[in-house]
């Protein structure tokens, strides 16, 4: 399977095609063609860690006031994040940081992907060139470092827990929200798993109370957007001036609830067993993806992380598993909706109808993505984890 180097080729004539319209067609110009709403200056995100820099440098605590920064926007992350002045990093080196930022999404691509079919070479280009992708490096958001630390993680807990484990930890503590990424540890044995998730959720919680103050700033400095995002919140919050937004709420937790309880009652454990070098890839991807959505509301960037389940979705879309088989085909077809959103946006705005479509069909496929994101995580626990029994151990038990 040369799938691999059918994705670098792709990768790389497409950037190179990127950075030529850049210079001849214009950086702004280039960018509207995915309908992506630029800022200027450029790398708005990047900037807002370097004017921060510039602030704690200048005695401020920039996640209360960020006086440097274009916009005037806070530094809404852990105070770590404002380390940064300690290297003299200020606003001149965010072009710099916005490109460092690229090349390790760029880099992680390529540390995940193992043997792919062509098909999912492709597939996977479609993924990384989508408007929700190159939202992420338009903006040079930090999430395309978080996307690197755990990409690495991927690869290293395939070796040793140890290091995965502290990338995870690294990740979580620039972040928060990569704690979902312990999910790749299903593939340990049962009691170490069950030591890992155990340590893991006492630290969390341990960081959580030690910071807690720092976090409820946080959480206020965070706005939560109602366009171009994804999560739980999102629908309640668009819906707000039509119906009561308690009533959408509630209907919004109790499908989530519903959507949990019926993915581990009727996938757990189908899918359990296969073989496959993207498994753990997946199962970070799709709990990275489903916990941030039952989090609240996110930008569409952070959809950058649905890229880590695609191969695996490729695979199980040739399963002899009828469910597992149209759940997977069901969900790449989500995801590539969602990827690309800003681009049907742009096809549907200037039709009668067109806008409240828009958002019907963006709701529907990121909320599809959630369903059949759980459905096969659940697929892939271990058969201790879930209500299915082992198929093998049954047979032999009705011979006897």
């Amino acid at each position: 399977m040369h799938g691999k180097k059918t994705l670098a080729y792709l990768v790389a004539a497409i950037s190179a095609s990127i950075v030529v319209l850049f210079l001849v067609y214009g950086y702004e110009r280039t960018w509207h063609l995915w309908n992506i709403p630029t800022m200027s200056p450029s790398f708005a995100d990047a900037r807002v860690l370097t004017a921060g820099a510039e602030s704690r440098a200048a005695g401020h605590d920039a996640l209360v006031d960020n006086f440097k920064d274009p916009w005037g926007r806070p530094v809404n992350y852990p105070r770590i994040w404002q380390w940064l002045s300690y290297l003299g990093i200020d606003q001149s080196d965010t072009v710099a940081v916005g490109v460092l930022f690229a090349a390790l999404f760029f880099t992680s691509i390529f540390l995940v992907v193992d043997k792919i079919g062509h098909r999912t070479a492709w597939l996977m280009t479609c993924g990384i060139f989508s408007p929700a992708a190159l939202l992420a490096l338009e903006r040079g958001n930090n999430d395309l470092v978080i996307f690197f630390l755990l990409a690495v993680a991927v690869v290293a807990v395939r070796r040793s827990t140890l290091p995965s484990l502290m990338l995870i930890g690294s990740a979580f503590v620039l972040k928060l929200y990569p704690i979902f990424a312990v999910s790749i540890f299903l593939r340990k044995h049962k009691e170490r798993l069950r030591i890992l998730l155990l340590a893991s959720a006492a630290v969390a919680a341990a960081y959580a109370v030690l910071m807690i103050d720092e976090l409820k700033v946080i959480r206020n400095k965070t706005p939560e957007p109602l366009e171009l995002s994804y999560g739980i919140d999102v629908v309640w919050m668009q819906l707000g001036n039509l119906i009561p937004g308690n009533i959408v709420r509630a209907v919004s937790y109790v499908a989530v609830i519903a959507i949990g309880a019926c993915s581990v009652l009727q996938g757990g454990g189908r899918a359990f067993g296969d073989p496959d070098p993207h498994l753990d890839a997946f199962r970070l991807g799709s709990s990275i993806y489903a916990g941030t959505f039952m989090m609240g509301a996110n930008w569409d960037y952070r959809l950058i992380f649905l890229l880590f389940t695609i191969p695996q979705l490729m695979v199980w879309t040739k399963s002899t598993d009828a469910w597992v088989k149209r759940t997977a085909a069901l969900t790449l077809t989500g995801s590539i909706l969602a990827l690309w959103s800003l681009i049907s946006y742009r096809l549907l705005e200037h039709i009668p109808l067109g806008v409240p479509a828009y958002f019907t069909i963006d709701g529907l496929a990121k909320w599809s993505v959630f369903a059949g994101l759980v459905y096969l995580f659940a697929a892939s626990c271990p058969n201790y984890l879930t209500y299915r029994p082992n198929s093998k151990l049954l047979h032999e038990k009705l011979l006897r």
